[in-house]
């Protein structure tokens, strides 16, 4: 219903099928038909992830899933869990790859566009993100959206820019990380960086409302 609502009010909407839990609810079946339904409610975009375990919390992980699921399972994810990936535990590079390339052609055949989060792999010990094989849509939330901040309780545009980082090259925000548009720009960008971000954004804001005395 509230998909049906934002798709009547004209806003791009956008589901999330995140995190999904191996074993648990990775049937490509029963995500196929879920991405059936969302698509009959007027989503436009599908982004997806599949679970990954901070290493400091894997055994709190581990423990809970005995304890729902039972000890094979427990086992099946200490299989499936082995590749670390800057301090998370990531399943199976050939399992994550399954599942996306099912969905992504699901999301396809209803004209919907795909696109994941935070989603990576190890190449020669370097960390690649998997969007550059997987996305069908321009950024990974299927729609430009600029920088924005908070003022009081509501949100407003930090800058006048398109929030199109994947194609600029001249950083209007004055974030120069956000420059992916340029030839040989990093593009695989994790949490801690996105914190950062936050915190030079606000900082810059701050400078452009009270400049430094001449």
């Amino acid at each position: 219903q509230n998909l049906e609502k934002l798709t009547q009010e004209g806003i791009f909407s956008v589901c999330r099928i995140d995190p999904i839990f191996p074993y648990v609810t990775d049937k490509i079946k029963e995500l196929v038909e879920l991405i059936e339904r969302i698509e009959s409610h007027g989503v436009s975009h599908i982004v997806t992830s599949i679970l990954d375990i901070p290493l400091r919390i894997k055994r709190d992980v581990f423990s809970t899933i005995k304890k729902y699921f039972g000890v094979a399972m427990e086992w099946d994810y200490q299989r499936l869990y082995r590749e670390n990936i800057d301090g998370y535990l990531n399943a199976d590079i050939n399992y994550r790859k399954r599942i996306f390339d099912g969905l992504r052609n699901a999301c396809e055949r209803k004209n919907l566009t795909f696109a994941l989060c935070m989603e990576y792999e190890l190449e020669k010990g370097e960390i690649i993100g998997l969007n550059q094989e997987f996305m069908s849509s321009r950024n990974c939330e299927g729609i430009d959206i600029p920088l924005y901040k908070r003022e009081g309780r509501k949100f407003y545009p930090a800058v006048d820019c398109a929030g199109d980082c994947l194609y600029c090259t001249d950083p209007r925000c004055g974030i120069e990380d956000l420059a992916m548009g340029r030839e040989g720009s990093r593009k695989d960008w994790r949490l801690k960086d996105y914190r950062r971000w936050s915190k030079e954004a606000k900082r810059k804001s701050s400078k452009m409302l009270f400049p430094d005395p001449m």
